[in-house]
């Protein structure tokens, strides 16, 4: 290969936030009632649950734990 692409998740990520913005990323029904999540919306709450991790997301050793749901935590 001639040629180095980066394909990581992240930065496909931000290339969907750059390119689709203000457009819903997700929707989610509660109380029978649809919530659009914008593409920026759904880019500042993943910041921030990065960048602030709850006490929860660390294993006693220390070593950094994926949690997933098909809810959003953060709304």
């Amino acid at each position: 290969m001639s040629e180095s692409k980066d394909y990581t998740v992240p930065t496909k990520f931000k290339a969907a936030v750059a390119r689709w913005g203000d457009r819903v990323a997700m929707r989610k029904k509660e109380f029978g009632l649809w919530h659009d999540i914008t593409w920026n919306e759904y880019d500042r709450n993943v910041c921030h649950f990065v960048t602030e991790p709850p006490s929860w997301k660390r294993s006693l050793s220390g070593t950094p734990r994926v949690c997933a749901s098909s809810k959003i935590p953060w709304s």
